[in-house]
């Protein structure tokens, strides 16, 4: 009955995606609010125990300091219990759909440890519906392919999964995810005939657009954008000239500064390349008025200024525009469940290429 508002409360924060912790994590849980932030999991139980939940007010004035059971080594263990609680329930899962897919990817955390995911795709039983649901992380130290396939068929068995079972193995494309003959998919299908490997379709789009960026004139003309964004980035001041500019050349237009731009995923500029066509005659206005006011930014303003005015920046421009407009849709239709949804955006997407 003691844990009953403390599990809720831990349960709360999960869902919620609230931070438990504050600044400091100890001691009695008073009724009065502090002048110092010590968390959302105390505030709420404070909060509740002022609300009425007298059982739970009482706990917190009168338990001793070993039965309060709030310490961050209960949150932990009230946390690890959860997961476990949902990871056997996805198992449960998954041995009802008899057959099941593997996902995974390697990373690397804060505390440069290699962390291995691991995802399931499986059809929900009676419900018939496809599902992907994340398992677990798991360090690794044997960052070769035969070794990632060691760790995923490990974990999997330990988890309580048949190895039989599995139909299908997904990964990104790096060399040793995918190596013919040294990757993860090929150590695990010399174990497994029958678990058949799908590269992320998705992953593989983005890996095209990326070569077709090695091509000289697109390759500058991302940089010439990049090296405007960072120019405005780099100053509140010019932040404040371009949002003015926007707002009198263009006073329909939502957003009133360049968004950064991404680096890993190519298909994904789409919004800024977007955005830098509509609002070219402003971010020139601002370059120029910036050349005038500024001693300082001149040179710089007038080198990118130059630089989008000239005829193969702003050709390149407009395709790789027309480009990305054709593939972006595309690309966010592979990253849903249903494949079979992309397949009119494929034939598409060739069609206007």
């Amino acid at each position: 009955k003691r844990l009953i508002p403390i599990i809720q409360t831990i349960r709360f924060c999960g869902r919620q995606q609230i931070a438990v912790r504050g600044h400091r994590d100890g001691g009695r849980i008073g009724l009065e609010e502090p002048e110092k932030n010590y968390g959302s999991f105390r505030s709420l139980l404070r909060y509740r125990a002022n609300s009425g939940d007298n059982d739970l007010k009482d706990q917190l004035m009168k338990s001793g300091g070993r039965s309060m059971y709030t310490s961050s080594f209960i949150q932990n263990e009230l946390i690890n219990t959860f997961g476990h609680l949902i990871q056997s329930q996805i198992v449960t899962n998954v041995r009802k759909s008899i057959f099941y897919s593997v996902l995974a990817d390697e990373t690397t955390d804060i505390s440069q440890i290699e962390q291995f995911s691991l995802c399931v795709r499986y059809v929900e039983d009676q419900k018939y519906k496809i599902r992907e649901d994340f398992l677990t992380f798991v360090p690794v130290y044997d960052v070769t392919g035969a070794g990632l396939a060691n760790t995923v068929l490990e974990t999997l068995s330990i988890l309580g999964l048949d190895l039989k079972k599995m139909r299908g193995q997904g990964y990104d494309g790096a060399a040793t995810m995918r190596g013919q003959f040294r990757g993860v998919q090929a150590s695990i299908k010399e174990k497994l005939p029958l678990a058949l490997y799908t590269h992320c379709s998705s992953h593989s789009l983005n890996l095209y657009l990326s070569d077709a960026s090695n091509i000289p004139s697109i390759r500058n003309c991302m940089g010439v954008i990049k090296e405007v964004c960072r120019f405005f980035h780099m100053s509140t001041k010019r932040t404040e000239i371009i949002k003015s500019t926007i707002s009198d050349c263009c006073p329909e237009q939502k957003k009133k500064k360049l968004i950064s731009l991404r680096e890993t995923r190519w298909v994904e500029r789409h919004d800024l390349v977007f955005l830098f066509k509509d609002i070219l005659e402003p971010i020139l206005l601002s370059l120029l008025k910036i050349e005038e006011e500024s001693i300082d930014s001149a040179p710089k303003a007038y080198a990118l200024s130059s630089s989008i005015s000239q005829f193969q920046f702003l050709v390149n421009l407009f395709v790789l525009s027309r480009m990305l407009s054709t593939t972006h849709n595309l690309y966010e239709k592979l990253k849903k469940t249903y494949l079979s949804q992309a397949m009119e955006n494929v034939t598409s997407v060739l069609d206007l290429l």
